[in-house]
Parts: C-alpha cells; structure tokens; sequence
C-alpha cells in the first residue's frame, strides 16, 4: 500500500507531507513537503499550528493557527499529495483550538478556545474565501469538536445544542438534514 501522512508542527508553525510505502517489517516514510502552516504575512513568535484536518474527500487541508487566530486553507493533489496554500484568513474568535469540517466539505467550525465561542464559515474554494456564517456561539472554554450527519438518536440536548442545531436549520447548512455536534470542554 502507498499513501501520503501530514505532521502538522506548533512550535515550527509548518506542516510536513510524507509519502509512506507498506513493507514487510516496517512502512518506509520520506518526507517530500515542509510548507507554512500560516501565510507568511501573518506569521509572528505567538503563531501557533493548533489544529490539522483534512475533508472527507481528501482533496482539501485545513489548518487552526493559534496566536494569528487564523485558519489556513489548502489544496491536496490527488496524485502527489503536495499541497498548495489557498488561503489563511481570521476565524473572529481566539486560540482556535480545533476546526471541525462538516460532512458536505463546504463549511466549517473553528473551535476558539481562548474567546469561548464556536465561529462557523462557508469555504469558497474557488474565490480561496472562508466567508462567516451568522453568529458564533457561545461555549465555556471549548477543546475539540466532531461534526457528523444523520444522528437521528433522540437524547437529551444541551442550550448550545439546541441553538446550534436551530442555527443550522435556518442558515446556507440546510443540506445537512440532521446535525450532531459533539463537544468537549475543558469543565
């Protein structure tokens, strides 16, 4: 089996592609990408690489920059597994621990840990823009989120549940039928 593996690194503030090759014994890795994980303007001694996601469809990267309060936006080539910066802009929140993509691969959360709030965008591949999508939420001292789809189970919901959920409903994530969000924090 060959496939590629990303090591995102906080102290650094940069992300490493690796190709990897199965083997008898042990995978042989080589390293064969160091890119920034913030854009280079915006990149100061508090800059941070918080978080690494990938889409479902393993076409896109998205990295939480802590310090600069950004998230970066990046293109995966399906062949080589090189990435290209599209974007790294503002996430209207502080220390955006995690980031959360949602099943469509089209919107995401920015879990921001220092401003106790959850901020949502829309990413705009094309135009390489995270546009926001209404209100942030308010959490107490957010770590990590998961978003999935088609949660149908009825259980008990917390306020920020149910406003997240009410939320959703009435704005461009309507395509998702049925939302769960699952959140951890730090009480």
């Amino acid at each position: 089996e060959i496939g590629s593996g990303l090591v995102g690194s906080e102290m650094c503030i940069e992300t490493d592609v690796y190709t990897y090759e199965t083997g008898d014994r042990v995978p042989k890795i080589e390293k064969i990408q160091t890119i920034p994980s913030t854009a280079p303007e915006r990149t100061s001694q508090l800059t941070a690489a918080c978080t690494i996601r990938m889409s479902e469809d393993e076409t896109h990267l998205f990295c939480s920059n802590a310090g600069d309060n950004s998230v970066s936006v990046y293109e995966r080539d399906a062949q080589t597994g090189l990435l290209k910066l599209l974007c790294c802009l503002p996430i209207s929140g502080d220390y955006p621990k995690d980031i959360a993509i949602f099943p469509d691969g089209n919107h995401l959360a920015s879990i921001n840990h220092g401003s106790n709030s959850i901020s949502f965008f829309q990413v705009e591949y094309k135009e390489k823009l995270l546009v926001m999508s209404g209100r942030s939420i308010s959490v107490n001292e957010p770590n990590c989120c998961v978003i999935t789809k088609d949660l149908r189970e009825e259980r008990k919901q917390t306020k920020w549940q149910k406003e997240l959920i009410a939320r959703m409903a009435g704005s461009t994530y309507g395509k998702i039928l049925t939302m769960t969000c699952l959140l951890y924090t730090s009480d």
